[in-house]
């Protein structure tokens, strides 16, 4: 099968379920992938597609240009976050690739993208949500604990993305997300066209290690200029780190993750917290860590750091938000508290019982086993592929 894939970014080790997917596709299919280069350093993920794909052509953006265009959306009906990734050079030349190449199918990942192939007909269309960005504003703007510029601007998102995301994902032939959730609730607005494609775990890459731990170190690993993010561990480390500090003196938090903000950056000011900025590989904080700390409180879908905690056996304390996607339970797979007191206490409780780590690691390293297989995954994604053509 001939496909052209279409991004608003480059599937990479930060992008991992576009990454995967293609990784699984090319072993029996030819792809070429369009995607945008953003920000600027991460075109050093090109040379990995490139081992992919039959084509790959990387659009660049300007920073200034895109966060003008931004600013222009404003008084109008687009989105922000979509106008910022607008680029007419892209619109072009997947116009004429389309009209050149003869495609079997076409997969388009995620709603900043989708204006690029709305209008395109005669070829099958695939669109991976990955997740409800209505829903996912809809919690920002919601949450008590984000900041009031963060709220305004998630306010403003979710009053376009109400009307903007159903007419984007009702153009399509075949819609996929990553939860049950976020299923339930594209469906209740473009009907009952939405497959749930789960993420999973690369467990040869992601697995338990048997090194010492540090028995005082906690971690949160994630992009770091994703507002999501940010307030999670805004929210940590401002209503949840003092309690588990005077608990805990000597307790340590390690927060791993690519462009963080200033606001992130500000958190060093407390000398147990580290900000790392980007790292080649995650997986030594992990495997170092006692805890790994999610505390999510606004967003949707799955949340793939969670799952990489628990491939490579850091227990996990979490918020219910965070694991709605799952099928986990709490105190046998995590541990979940949403309330910071109880979120502090549980992180303590963890850090003073080994065998109760030892316990949440095993079934939680059982259940990504069981259940987040990327193999089984892409598959399920040809069987949708071949059902379109």
């Amino acid at each position: 099968m001939k496909i052209l894939f279409i991004a608003p970014y480059l599937p990479s080790s930060l992008r991992i379920r576009p990454y995967r997917l293609i990784r699984h596709l090319s072993k029996n299919h030819k792809i070429t992938f369009v995607g945008i280069v953003q920000p600027a350093w991460t075109s050093c993920f090109i040379e990995d597609l490139q081992a992919l794909c039959e084509e790959v052509y990387p659009i660049d953006l300007n920073r200034y240009t895109s966060i003008f265009k931004s600013l222009l959306a404003i008084p109008s009906r687009s989105p922000m976050s979509v106008s910022y990734f607008s680029s007419s050079k892209m619109k072009s030349l997947v116009a004429n690739l389309v009209r050149e190449s003869n495609f079997d199918l076409i997969h388009t990942e995620f709603i900043r993208a989708a204006p690029y192939t709305i209008n395109i007909d005669g070829k099958p269309k695939l669109f991976d949500a990955v997740d409800s960005l209505t829903l996912a504003y809809e919690r920002g703007w919601r949450n008590p604990y984000s900041g009031l510029l963060n709220r305004i601007v998630a306010y403003e998102e979710w009053v376009k993305m109400r009307n903007f995301e159903p007419k984007m994902v009702g153009s399509f032939d075949r819609v996929i997300v990553s939860s049950p959730i976020d299923q339930q609730y594209l469906s209740s607005r473009i009907g009952p066209t939405v497959d749930v494609i789960q993420n999973g775990v690369d467990q040869e890459y992601y697995f338990e290690e048997k090194n010492n731990r540090d028995k005082n170190l906690l971690v949160f690993i994630g992009q770091m200029n994703y507002y999501v993010n940010v307030d999670s561990v805004l929210y940590f480390c401002n209503h949840i780190f003092p309690a588990i500090q005077k608990q805990k003196p000597g307790v340590k938090l390690a927060i791993v993750g690519a462009d963080p903000k200033k606001s992130i950056h500000a958190l060093t000011k407390n000398t147990a917290i580290e900000v790392t900025g980007y790292v080649t590989d995650i997986r030594p904080y992990l495997s170092r860590a006692s805890v790994f700390v999610c505390p999510m409180v606004s967003g949707s879908g799955i949340q793939n750091k969670l799952l990489h905690s628990m491939a490579m056996g850091t227990p996990v304390v979490t918020t219910s938000l965070a694991i709605q996607a799952l099928q986990v339970k709490d105190k046998e797979h995590v541990i979940v508290a949403d309330d910071p007191q109880k979120f502090a206490d549980a992180v303590c409780m963890l850090l003073a019982d080994n065998n109760l780590q030892k316990q949440i690691s095993s079934n939680a390293l059982e259940y990504v086993q069981m259940h987040h297989n990327w193999n089984s995954i892409g598959q399920r994604l040809e069987e949708i592929y071949f059902s379109m053509v």
